[in-house]
């Protein structure tokens, strides 16, 4: 290996470091980078990231009068894949060389129904010695005997969950990619924007445990539920800035961060509903109608298809 090209990779591997906190890089050497025709180009990429959306839950029920409680908002990390393909369509006579390229991608959320509304609450008959009005609200007033027939209950907690669960999210879109003219044209920036579509749905969990004395049997009560998945349908602005970081024959190698927005068209409201007995469920939850992500990871990108491919 020559000392310049021992320099260059040390400039590559800093300038990749701060780009991308973490990736090498290979510089491409200049005969790599001639004035060829552009053809069509396929590229495959594969990445990781965080996908973050607030939500707010609201249950009820026709037997309890529970207090509200708490969520979470909703954050995962995600897995998934991407493809792009550049066109043949590029102004050379620009600094950049603008190409025009067809993206799109899907994305796999690990994280599994997240909390919309947490409820936990506990009730004795009486406090203070006087006949709680809550326990009343939100309790049977009997529970079996372990002899048979029924004895006054005392205690009952309730335990609820109303979740949102995300199953998978993808995206179809147009972009232009610049390349930025220095280093050897290894930098790349891609502003895209797209058509973004999830799939979405409810799940709800509810568990009442009433108590009586030493006579009685524990009453468990349990309900769950998931609702149908919904389609939600959205335009994503994005961005995506890629480093190629090593060529070999027809192929390129790149590593890459996209930050991307997206802006949800439908109302984000969702719903399931159950009963147990005469008690009536209902889980509803809405989500923010937008939403950041970022993404990180690397790409192969073929060069041939109706001329020599330079990028």
């Amino acid at each position: 290996m020559t000392p310049r090209t021992q320099r260059r990779l040390a400039n590559g591997f800093v300038l990749v470091m701060l780009l991308l906190v973490g990736p090498t890089s290979i510089v491409l050497a200049d005969d790599m980078r001639g004035d060829e025709d552009p053809a069509w180009m396929v590229s495959l990429g594969f990445h990781t990231g965080a996908y973050t959306q607030g939500i707010d839950g609201q249950t009820t029920s026709t037997e309890s009068a529970f207090d509200s409680g708490t969520g979470d908002s909703f954050i995962s990390t995600t897995v998934g894949f991407e493809t792009q393909v550049h066109t043949p369509l590029r102004l050379d006579d620009a600094v950049t060389k603008p190409r025009v390229v067809l993206t799109g991608g899907f994305h796999y959320p690990l994280a599994d129904g997240l909390i919309a509304e947490r409820i936990g609450e506990s009730f004795n008959r009486t406090e203070t010695g006087e006949l709680n009005p809550a326990f009343v609200a939100n309790c049977p007033d009997e529970v079996p005997a372990i002899g048979g027939g029924f004895v006054r209950s005392e205690t009952c907690s309730l335990r609820v969950r109303n979740r949102v669960s995300i199953d998978a999210m993808w995206y179809v879109g147009l972009g232009v990619d610049l390349t930025l003219p220095f280093f050897d044209d290894q930098f790349h920036i891609l502003p895209s924007i797209s058509y973004y579509g999830m799939s979405v749905q409810s799940v709800g969990e509810f568990e009442r445990t009433t108590t009586g004395d030493a006579t009685a049997d524990d009453l468990v009560e349990t309900a769950n539920v998931v609702g149908d998945p919904e389609l939600w349908h959205g335009i994503s602005p994005a961005v995506t800035f890629l480093v190629d970081v090593y060529e070999d024959g027809p192929y390129r190698w790149s590593m890459f961060v996209n930050g991307r927005w997206v802006f949800f068209l439908d109302d984000p409201d969702l719903e399931s509903g159950t009963r147990f007995g005469t008690n009536a469920l209902t889980f509803t939850s809405t989500m923010d109608d937008n939403a950041p992500q970022i993404t990180t990871g690397f790409q192969v990108l073929f060069k041939g298809f109706g001329g020599s491919g330079r990028r």
